[in-house]
């Protein structure tokens, strides 16, 4: 069996804040592979943070909901990887949505394109095409459980600032 070493890992979340129908947060980290030789070539500590997103989406539309908020992290998360110009590159993409890893990957369909999160699956979709096709990326999606994502505490330290300091609608940590 052999063993695909990825040179990228990035980890992405969303998350709707509870009280309001407007605003949604994201969470983007992007791991670098730096170890060259190592039993394990692809554990976490092999990896160096080289770019992290934490913003608020305010108001994408009338409809935020979780799974549009998940949509967007990955949308930022493939925007991030077209403007790095990663032709032939392994990227895994780790999220805590099973909804965005299923159909992103084929193994679901969008059901009703009506239903909130269309329009970030949309934009996913087409960036995901468009790395897959011109880049020749080798992407692989993978759901992770919340604990192992480390994107998540992105969401919720820039929704925590967002609470306190209302003029705020972007962050790059």
């Amino acid at each position: 069996m052999n063993t695909v070493i990825y040179d990228y890992k990035i980890f992405i979340d969303g998350s709707n804040r509870v009280h309001t129908t407007r605003d949604s947060g994201i969470g983007v980290n992007a791991l670098q592979h730096m170890s060259l030789v190592d039993e394990d070539t692809n554990n976490i500590h092999n990896f160096k943070s080289c770019y992290a997103l934490s913003t608020i989406i305010d108001g994408v539309g009338t409809k935020n909901s979780n799974n549009l908020s998940e949509y967007m992290s990955m949308v930022g998360a493939l925007d991030w990887m077209l403007s790095k110009n990663l032709h032939g590159k392994n990227v895994m993409i780790l999220t805590d949505s099973q909804l965005v890893a299923n159909q992103l990957k084929g193994f679901s369909r969008v059901k009703n394109k009506e239903a909130s999160y269309y329009q970030g699956y949309d934009y996913a979709k087409i960036r995901l095409n468009l790395l897959k096709a011109k880049m020749s990326n080798r992407i692989h999606i993978k759901w992770v459980p919340r604990e192992e994502n480390i994107a998540d505490s992105l969401t919720r330290k820039y929704k925590r600032i967002k609470c306190f300091v209302g003029c705020i609608r972007s962050k790059s940590v």
